[in-house]
């Protein structure tokens, strides 16, 4: 694959880029994957509504419970929670901790109002009591024995957790403000034993994913892969040819064309033309002709006389002689320097002439 408004390097960059970005979503999807196949596999223990208040914390349960007692939403810190309580056969308030709008939350909220806890309770209201009077006018009893039958059930996964600390300041307020305790006939005491502290906390994920989610999920990761080979084929064609060509097991590189299918129209050799010739002709005023096919009569003639002058000083008798160089003219060096511009300028007496310079 490659990027044709990026150079070589940034289209290698950019491949690298996108790769590592496949590479984690593809680790993403079958990890979600993995966990919640395993989610499917684990075996919850379910516990019966009467054991509910026995719990220790740190166990995940499955369990059944009717229409809460109240409802009431809470905050803690930057927390906001959905607490359902029910009171218990030992006049013990059991909480429940979910999240706002979760499956237990609408459950409870679209509960009928008469359906009963799950928990078989006697109730002591005195109220309840003066209710329940004979027809001949003699009392009751002072203990009225009020089984409630749960008419709604809602099951539920929860982990049993310790309650936070804060939440019995929120939960004395709350049932104070609703008399709660005064309609239950609950004796408040100073050390809050009163609450149960260990506390439901219902998560508001399914209880069992679908099996084509499961597989939905594991194509993506498969899909992201396909992916990094796609985006990073010739990359990796190039690697395994590295590697062949180091242990000498790489084919033999066979060109798309050969010199025999190149064909060639020979045109001749530009010739040149001479100086003011008619116009629309090329013309080069040059001393060599990059064929070496010969050279001005002028240039002969310089190169002959250079070489009877370096025979001439071969043949002195004394190294001063052959260090004077008396063939040597004093124009024969350049010597001048720069001009303004920093550039090296050489200044000809004739412009129709061409000399050379060494």
């Amino acid at each position: 694959m490659r990027f044709q408004w990026l150079t070589p390097r940034q289209s290698e960059v950019l491949k690298i880029i996108l790769c590592l970005l496949c590479a984690v979503l593809a680790a993403n999807q079958f990890i979600t994957a993995s966990m919640m196949a395993e989610k499917n596999t684990n075996k919850i223990e379910y516990v019966e509504t009467a054991d509910l208040p026995s719990l220790e914390s740190g166990r995940k349960i499955k369990s059944k419970l009717g229409k809460s007692d109240i409802s009431f939403l809470g905050m803690l810190g930057n927390n906001t929670y959905s607490y359902h309580m029910y009171i218990t056969d030992d006049d013990k308030i059991l909480t429940v901790r979910t999240e706002e709008g979760s499956g237990f939350d609408q459950a409870m909220k679209k509960a009928p109002t008469e359906a009963g806890s799950g928990f078989t309770r006697k109730s002591k209201n005195p109220a309840a009591v003066e209710e329940s009077g004979s027809s001949d006018g003699q009392s009751a009893p002072n203990e009225v024995s009020q089984e409630e039958q749960p008419e709604f059930e809602y099951e539920f996964i929860a982990n049993t957790v310790t309650m936070l600390s804060g939440e019995e300041y929120i939960f004395d307020n709350t049932l104070v403000a609703n008399n709660f305790f005064h309609k239950n006939n609950l004796q408040k005491s100073h050390d809050n034993s009163l609450y149960i502290p260990v506390v439901l906390q219902v998560s508001g994920a399914p209880e069992k994913y679908s099996q084509t989610l499961i597989v939905m999920t594991f194509i993506g990761g498969i899909f992201f892969l396909f992916c990094i080979l796609f985006i990073a084929r010739s990359t990796i064609k190039d690697i395994i040819f590295m590697v062949k060509e180091k242990k000498g097991k790489a084919p033999e590189y066979v060109p798309e064309y050969k010199k025999e299918d190149l064909e060639f129209e020979l045109e001749g050799f530009y010739e040149g033309v001479e100086d003011g010739s008619k116009e629309g002709d090329f013309y080069i005023n040059t001393e060599y002709n990059i064929r070496k096919q010969g050279t001005s009569l002028e240039t002969r003639m310089r190169e002959k006389e250079m070489q009877k002058r370096a025979e001439a000083t071969e043949q002195t008798d004394t190294p001063e002689q052959k260090t004077e160089k008396p063939w040597i003219s004093d124009d024969f060096f350049y010597s001048s320097g720069t001009n303004d511009e920093g550039n090296f300028f050489v200044e000809s007496g004739d412009d129709d002439q061409t000399y050379k310079r060494y």
